[in-house]
């Protein structure tokens, strides 16, 4: 059975990258949508008849910062306690792959299934973001310290 502690600190860390955490910022997304999705629309830049590129509306520009300052913050609940057990309850079988065609830095997987908010690819970049900066923040002796190390040499 986890520490009591250990599990308070999981479940922080879980709500960090819920959606239900950002009413101001969603206000006005509507009920068909989620935080999600608002969180990567972009709109089209047109140079006279043709498209140029596309860039993120200032809507999920937004969005997309407050799940990054949730990954911030994260790391700080994590960081609290840095213990080895600790790391190991919270990531469990943590595997470290190269790049992918998706994935432009090395994609971490975990085998514990509340980190996995998502199979759609727009949650999993953030999944995938808070892995990888737990993964990095790992004390010596866990697992995934280990694995870290492994993969660096």
């Amino acid at each position: 059975m986890p520490k009591k502690e250990f599990n308070q600190a999981k479940k922080d860390i879980e709500a960090l990258l819920q959606e239900n955490g950002y009413s101001e910022i969603c206000a006005g997304i509507s009920e068909y949508s989620s935080v999600w999705e608002e969180a990567f629309k972009d709109e089209r830049v047109d140079e006279g008849e043709s498209i140029v590129e596309f860039k993120y509306t200032e809507k999920a520009l937004e969005i997309q910062k407050v799940l990054n300052h949730g990954i911030e913050a994260a790391i700080l609940v994590a960081e609290s306690i840095n213990t080895p057990d600790f790391f190991d309850y919270l990531l469990g079988e943590v595997t470290i792959e190269g790049n992918f065609k998706t994935y432009t830095k090395p994609h971490v997987a975990s085998d514990k299934k509340y980190f996995n908010f998502s199979i759609k690819s727009k949650k999993k970049y953030f999944t995938d973001k808070l892995l990888l900066a737990l993964v990095n923040i790992a004390p010596k002796g866990s697992q995934a310290f280990m694995r870290l190390k492994t993969v660096e040499n």
